[in-house]
C-alpha cells in the first residue's frame, strides 16, 4: 500500500495514475457490465458514511434504474 510513498505527489491526480493508480478501477469499468459491478459492490457489504450506513449497492442499484 505504501510502495510508492514518496514517490508520487499526493496533490496530483495525474501523477497517482501515471503509477497505476485506479488500474483495476479502469479494467473493471472497461471489462464488465454495471449490472455485474453493482452485484459485487452488493456482494462486498459496503455502506456508506452517512447516519444510517447504507448499503452502497443498493443505492447504486437505484440510480441506475
Amino acid at each position: 500500500m505504501l510502495q510508492n510513498a514518496g514517490i508520487i505527489d499526493p496533490d496530483d491526480i495525474e501523477d497517482y495514475i501515471v503509477y497505476d493508480g485506479y488500474k483495476t478501477l479502469f479494467e473493471t469499468l472497461e471489462s464488465k457490465l454495471s449490472n455485474e459491478v453493482i452485484d459485487e459492490v452488493k456482494k462486498s457489504g459496503l455502506r456508506g458514511r452517512g447516519g444510517e450506513g447504507y448499503n452502497t449497492g443498493l443505492k447504486w442499484e437505484s440510480v441506475a434504474k
